[in-house]
């Protein structure tokens, strides 16, 4: 496991026990870094997908003249 220096980890926990309450109160969980990094892959391939579905809609041979 990676060392981490006491200075360090005395900030982390002070930020930590600082939001709690309002994590609590928002219903707000942690999340590690692979969580966050999985809801990244999640995003960009409905984002791909999503660019797929209107790459795929038709497009329109003609323009219709302004009023």
């Amino acid at each position: 496991m990676i060392s981490i220096d006491q200075q360090i980890q005395k900030r982390i926990d002070e930020l930590y026990a600082d939001m709690k309450p309002l994590m609590d109160e928002y219903g707000i969980k942690p999340k590690s870094i692979e969580e966050r990094y999985q809801e990244y892959l999640r995003k960009q391939k409905e984002k791909e997908r999503l660019e797929q579905l209107i790459n795929a809609m038709p497009k329109p041979r003609f323009k219709l003249p302004k009023l």
